[in-house]
């Protein structure tokens, strides 16, 4: 008997799903790795691309196309010769003419006090005295020294008055004669010797008493009579401020512009005060680059300047300089003394003194020419040497 067959369809029906071979997964990763690969180089071109249109230059120093166009646009003028009575600005603290500690020199207790803080004194015033009994005491066994030394001295010169007519006679010899003598020249060394000694005792007791080396303002006292005061010790400070002292410092540049005698002008709080400069230090402050200088200003009207205040003041150079005048555009932006010159076509930074008006002018002293072009708007950099085209019909 026969067993029925079976045969296996020689194509799949519709609804089979295909059979993927190894083969075939294999080329599908790759094609998709391919595409992930160029897209992402795509993207990483386009951020390059945006981020290089984008990107500000970070040198300072200006491209040639970027000279050009400042050429471009730039303008020069000459400075014109005019005169100028310099009016140099400077600080500083005013302090007074002369002050002074003062401390007796003598040590004791203070019997009285004879001034007050913001009393005005004149020359030889009385501030205060120490009690004085010890030093009376020791004066007056001084002068005790001298009176006896005088009374040896008149014994010994009438001792030796006697004896010299003996002794001229022969009645004595002259031995005693030559002591008698030096007797009297004992007395009187002793007299001198007490003489001094009184001369100390009354300075010790002239010490217990304290007063005014000059005309000034107290600014200091004790607190009371009673204290007891060391010798040498400050009790008392003494300023005269009626006239003040300026004490600043002016720049090295314009230190050659300023002498002793020259006028100044000092600022306080809208009052103008006129001194006149009475030293000019011949040296530069190693720390400040300074030179230092001194000048006195009258004190006497009300209200009066304040010592110890910190002013602004101006030195007045009472002849007249010859200076170039600019506008106060030919000014380099980001430095105080830099001007832009044109030579041959190209510029160079170039620093200069001056001074400015109220207006903003610049008025050049030294290091620049009257023949030089100055470039008008400068650029905040500068390249040294950089080429220039000059407007037509720029101003000169």
């Amino acid at each position: 008997m026969s067993q029925p067959s079976t045969a296996t369809p020689a194509h799949p029906t519709a609804d089979a799903p295909p059979v993927k071979t190894p083969k075939t997964a294999l080329a599908i990763g790759l094609v998709a790795t391919a595409a992930l690969a160029i897209w992402t180089g795509v993207r990483i071109n386009q951020e390059l691309a945006v981020r290089s249109a984008t990107a500000a230059p970070t040198s300072e120093e200006p491209s040639g196309d970027a000279k050009q166009a400042v050429a471009a646009t730039a303008a020069t003028v000459r400075g014109e010769p005019t005169s100028f009575h310099p009016s140099l600005p400077c600080e500083g603290t005013l302090a007074p003419s002369q002050q002074v500690d003062l401390a007796f020199k003598a040590s004791g207790r203070i019997a009285s006090l004879h001034v007050k803080v913001g009393q005005v004194v004149k020359k030889g015033e009385v501030l205060a005295r120490l009690e004085t009994v010890e030093a009376e005491a020791q004066v007056h066994a001084a002068e005790a020294q001298v009176r006896a030394a005088e009374a040896q001295l008149a014994l010994a010169s009438d001792a030796e008055q006697r004896t010299t007519g003996m002794v001229d006679a022969g009645a004595l010899p002259e031995a005693t004669g030559v002591q008698v003598e030096k007797q009297k020249a004992l007395a009187l060394a002793q007299l001198d010797a007490a003489r001094a000694q009184l001369s100390l005792a009354r300075a010790a007791l002239a010490n217990h008493t304290l007063t005014a080396p000059f005309p000034a303002l107290v600014t200091r006292v004790p607190s009371g009579p009673g204290a007891m005061a060391a010798a040498g010790m400050p009790m008392f400070h003494l300023a005269d401020v009626s006239t003040l002292k300026l004490t600043g410092t002016i720049s090295e540049q314009d230190a050659p512009l300023i002498q002793v005698g020259h006028p100044v002008e000092v600022t306080v709080q809208g009052r103008t005060v006129k001194g006149e400069i009475v030293a000019v230090v011949p040296s530069v402050d190693p720390m400040t680059r300074r030179v230092p200088f001194e000048a006195v200003v009258p004190n006497a009207d009300e209200p009066r300047l304040l010592s110890g205040s910190f002013v602004r003041a101006k030195v007045l150079a009472p002849e007249a300089i010859t200076v170039l005048k600019l506008p106060g555009s030919a000014l380099r932006p980001g430095s105080q003394d830099e001007v832009v010159v044109v030579e041959g076509g190209k510029i160079y930074p170039r620093r200069v003194l001056l001074s400015r008006t109220a207006s903003g002018e610049l008025l050049v002293r030294d290091g620049l020419g009257a023949e030089d072009d100055v470039l008008l708007a400068p650029p905040p950099i500068v390249a040294e040497g950089a080429e220039l085209a000059i407007l037509p019909g720029a101003a000169r």
